[in-house]
C-alpha cells in the first residue's frame, strides 16, 4: 500500500464518517475504517482531506465531598473503671 495523489480512490468517506489513525507518513494519514461497501477498511488519505475533531477534554480532577466525620462517644454507654495496677514481684 503506498500514497499516491493521483490514484483512483477506492472507497470515499462520508461527511462525519469516524475513522481510527494508525500512523502519519509525511503528508498522509493511515487509517481503519467502516467501509459502506466492504466493512472495515485500511486505507491512506491526506492530512489535508481529513479533520480530526479533536475537542479539548476536561482532565479535572473533581474536588472530593468532605464531611466531619463524628468521633464522640455516645453518653449511653457508662463504663465502670478498670484495675490497671500491676502487681509487684517478690
Amino acid at each position: 500500500m503506498t500514497t499516491n495523489e493521483k490514484q483512483t480512490p477506492l472507497e470515499v468517506l462520508a461527511s462525519g464518517a469516524v475513522a481510527r489513525v494508525l500512523k502519519t507518513e509525511g503528508d498522509w494519514y493511515l487509517i481503519e475504517f467502516e467501509g459502506a461497501r466492504w466493512g472495515r477498511r485500511v486505507g491512506f488519505l491526506k492530512s489535508t482531506a481529513i479533520d480530526l475533531g479533536q475537542q479539548p477534554m476536561d482532565l479535572s480532577v473533581p474536588e472530593p465531598e468532605l464531611r466531619p466525620m463524628d468521633l464522640s462517644v455516645p453518653d449511653s454507654q457508662q463504663l465502670e473503671p478498670m484495675d490497671l495496677s500491676v502487681p509487684s514481684v517478690k
